[in-house]
């Protein structure tokens, strides 16, 4: 789909459907192409009072998650969590069979922009708290949550992971230490077979999805096409080394927040399962960074050249939270009783 298209069909949208319940004129609204991000289906509108919108266009076989984000959105509603609010859907417009989601805009800057004071990581850590809160007997998308085991999906994730690091490395990696790394994860699934409840997760709290106001008195999460119900350490192990740069200082002032509305064994329960997702989230990373480096090296594609070297760094990384935790010192869970 080109570029006049795309701009065909938000001005149609703009004077037949929102413009109108605005009760606005088209001459008054300005249009224009983000700056950063993916352009190419986002056009930014902004009204003569101020106030903006963003437009997110979905293709036919993107829709179903458009639809996604406006049940995120009606959940995180409902919860009061801070997140830009969607103020139209529309689930089928014109003849192109697009979705088209009208979202409030809010400016401001993100969190790798300004300082991690005190105030700061208090925010950002009752934020994820109250994402955290919401909890649900069955895991996955929000949508149709349950399917399968949870355990399970961990270790086959796990497992399609160190086969894309096989596949892909320049290193000849030995395939004995790559055993005895997938024996280590392998060691956690009992941990994880009987959760009692999970635990509605945003997956990529990253510097690019958190979002303060300019004045700084509200932060907000931003892109919940991966919003999901899982276990929480699986966002903080992400949150702490992109976000707080595993300094254990800004680590402990986060905690000191988040754990204020976790009972005890719920604390207990997280630092036991937290070894896991540590290496898990290292393990992800070592995967996507040589892929990228398999597709520049031989597709011929013009991506950066640092991204071998961030797999050295995330193989070192999970190199040492394996040697830290032995395979036998995983928790282990039994059926619960009764």
């Amino acid at each position: 789909m080109n570029i006049f298209l795309i701009d065909q069909y938000i001005k149609d949208y703009l004077l037949n459907v929102l413009l109108p319940r605005e009760e606005m004129d088209f001459a008054q609204c300005k249009v224009c192409i983000p700056l950063f991000g993916v352009k190419s289906f986002i056009r930014l509108v902004e009204f003569p009072d101020g106030r903006g919108i963003v437009l997110r266009l979905f293709p036919r076989r993107q829709r179903s998650l458009a639809h996604k984000l406006y049940l995120a959105d009606d959940l995180l509603e409902k919860h009061n969590i801070a997140a830009p609010r969607i103020i139209d859907y529309e689930a089928s417009f014109s003849r192109a069979h697009l979705a088209i989601i009208a979202e409030e805009y809010i400016a401001g800057d993100h969190v790798h922009q300004i300082s991690l004071t005190n105030d700061v990581i208090q925010q950002i850590a009752q934020l994820i708290s109250a994402l955290h809160r919401i909890k649900s007997p069955t895991w996955g998308d929000i949508e149709k949550p349950g399917r399968g085991r949870f355990a399970q999906a961990l270790m086959r994730k796990v497992a399609h992971r160190l086969r894309g690091i096989r596949r892909h490395s320049l290193a000849n990696l030995d395939r004995r230490y790559l055993r005895s790394v997938r024996k280590w994860f392998l060691h956690w699934q009992s941990a994880f077979a009987y959760l009692p409840l999970y635990d509605l997760i945003h997956d990529k709290p990253n510097q690019g999805n958190l979002i303060f106001s300019a004045d700084r008195q509200n932060v907000f999460l931003l892109d919940f096409a991966t919003l999901q119900y899982g276990y929480k350490a699986k966002d903080l192990a992400q949150l702490y080394a992109e976000i707080l740069s595993d300094d254990p200082s800004l680590i402990q002032k986060f905690e000191h927040y988040y754990f204020a509305s976790l009972k005890e064994q719920e604390i207990v329960e997280l630092r036991e399962l937290y070894p896991f997702f540590h290496a898990y989230y290292h393990l992800s990373q070592c995967a996507i960074n040589l892929k990228h480096d398999y597709n520049r090296k031989y597709k011929g594609l013009s991506l950066k050249s640092s991204f071998y070297n961030n797999f050295l760094f995330h193989w070192q990384e999970l190199q040492d939270i394996i040697g830290e935790e032995a395979p036998n010192s995983a928790p282990h869970r039994t059926a619960p009783t009764g």
